[in-house]
């Protein structure tokens, strides 16, 4: 489902609903209170028919129908784009190989919607990986339209074999400050009182991907974690360094 998704039928048709609901209950509290009065000064007003009142009672019911099926419409589009959508986080590129298991990235992470300058890291290993702490909300946050919170914090080179990764030179980079304070507190408090009430998990993620010259992998941030997607490098990028 697309971000551009039009909310005004929605809107128009909760706007619509509460008006029609407010209004004949307004009118009928009205009718009540101007009764009481009148027995009040021994001047009974004529009562209204009950027609008329049959007719606010269920205008004001069919309002009320209305306004929850526009409400329920509108939290199930919310819930349903906060859990099918991804943000981007950032961008990871392959410059060439520096020799066995050795090679060089270019990484440019992502805020909000920009990317911030590109940074060069030599990688030792047969794939690239990157690490973020994941916040997951529960389902009725997702419902709501939270998102999942995030923090790429580590970008490092992986052996495919984990003896290699046992024994040959590993290298490793802490990215925006690595894991701080906050992240640890929710680490281990993610799961107490108030957290626990709308936080589903806290945990690290990573995805990792062999490097390819001449591709440019998107890291993306859904649901479920990081999701590495792969696109061909545009011919002409202002961003990248000159080689």
């Amino acid at each position: 489902m697309s971000g551009a998704l039009p909310w005004w039928p929605l809107y128009a048709l909760g706007a619509a609903g509460l008006l029609l609901a407010l209004v004949p209950s307004a009118w009928l509290a009205w009718r009540v209170t101007l009764r009481f009065r009148d027995r009040a000064h021994q001047n009974l007003a004529p009562a209204p028919g009950l027609a008329r009142i049959l007719l606010a009672f269920t205008a004001s019911c069919l309002g009320s129908v209305l306004f929850a099926l526009a409400v329920c419409l509108a939290v199930h589009f919310h819930g349903y784009q906060s859990l099918t959508s991804r943000h981007l986080a950032a961008e990871i590129e392959c410059l060439g190989t520096l020799g066995p298991e050795s090679f060089e990235v270019l990484f440019t992470p992502v805020r909000d919607g920009e990317r911030d300058a590109p940074r060069r890291f030599v990688l030792k290993g047969d794939q690239w990986s990157i690490g973020a702490d994941v916040l997951q909300w529960r389902p009725f946050m997702h419902a709501l339209g939270f998102h999942t919170v995030y923090k790429v914090t580590r970008l490092e080179g992986r052996y495919l074999l984990a003896s290699g990764q046992a024994r040959k030179p590993i290298t490793a980079y802490d990215l925006n400050g690595g894991t701080d304070a906050a992240w640890l507190g929710l680490y281990q408090g993610g799961r107490t009182w108030p957290y626990r009430y709308f936080v589903e998990a806290v945990y690290g993620n990573a995805v990792y991907q062999f490097p390819e010259v001449g591709s440019v992998y998107k890291i993306y941030v859904t649901a479920s974690g990081l999701m590495a997607v792969q696109e061909p490098r545009p011919t002409q990028d202002p961003r990248r360094p000159r080689t």
